[in-house]
Order: C-alpha cells, then sequence, then structure tokens
C-alpha cells in the first residue's frame, strides 16, 4: 500500500474563525466510516515533489479557499489512516499546521473539481451548536488548542 502524505492548514484569521472546506462525496473515501459522505475539514491536499509540508499548506489553503497564508506555525496534530484516493485504498499521512493569515479575509470555493462543494469561515461556537460533521475526530478540541497557541482565547 503506498503512503500518500499530505499538508493541512488550521488557518486562523483575526477574529478567531477557522477556514473550512466542505466535501460531498458519491463513494466513501473512509473505509472505516462508510457512511460519512458529508464533511467539513481543514484546507489541504498532497505534497508536490521539492515542497514542504509548510509550503504545502500555504499553497492548498490559497488553492481551495482563495485566503493568503500570511503565516505557518507548528505542526499541531498529525493522522494516520487508510484513504480510499483516485479509486484505491492508501495509507494517508497528515500533518496538521497552525496558520494565520491577516484580517478576515473572504474565503470562496477555488477548486470545485476537487470536490469542493462549500468554504467557509467557522467559530468555535457555531462548531459547538452545528449539525454538520467535521473532521478529524476530536476537532473542536484541535479548534481550543489553536484559539490558546494562537492567543485568541
Amino acid at each position: 500500500m503506498t503512503t500518500r502524505n499530505q499538508a493541512r492548514g488550521f488557518v486562523l484569521n483575526d477574529a478567531g474563525q477557522v477556514v473550512l472546506v466542505k466535501y460531498e462525496d458519491t463513494e466513501p473515501v473512509n473505509p472505516a466510516e462508510p457512511d460519512i459522505l458529508k464533511y467539513w475539514v481543514l484546507p489541504g491536499g498532497g505534497i508536490e515533489p521539492g515542497e514542504s509540508y509548510e509550503q504545502t499548506v500555504a499553497r492548498e489553503v490559497l488553492e481551495e479557499t482563495g485566503v493568503e497564508v500570511t503565516d505557518v506555525g507548528r505542526r499541531i496534530y498529525v493522522l494516520e489512516k487508510e484513504l480510499i484516493y483516485a479509486g484505491s485504498l492508501h495509507r494517508m499521512h497528515a500533518e496538521y499546521y497552525l496558520a494565520r493569515c491577516t484580517g478576515q479575509p473572504a474565503a470562496s470555493n477555488c477548486d470545485p473539481d476537487e470536490g469542493i462543494v462549500d468554504v467557509r469561515w467557522w467559530n468555535i461556537d457555531q462548531i459547538r451548536t452545528s449539525d454538520e460533521i467535521f473532521l478529524p475526530k476530536g476537532f473542536l478540541d484541535l479548534f481550543e488548542s489553536a484559539l490558546i497557541e494562537s492567543g485568541l482565547r
């Protein structure tokens, strides 16, 4: 089984909101949770040759949301799991990085061909009260930690 290395950006704006992208898959991508087809995740994706994880975060966030990252900080989370990508099973190694942008930039779906159906800024209270699915598991705790580390809480 091949490994697909990914980088994801936990991008916070000056108001303490995080930008997320929504996927609506037609086929399961996680064999362990085949019923989850609609979910919100941090923007990110595969690392290109010669690219660092931090460079991938900045590129992927811009490509998927139109938000320009001004600072990529430390790695705050690592996730390894099986993932169905491009029709075959892979081992996914995803590293999540704390990142910032200046102000409260507009976020929009810049990459609909990748299966993204929505992009928006969320505050922690909206996520707490939402019926939507946020991944990875434990996202709310991760959000709280990111706010504290960034001095926004």
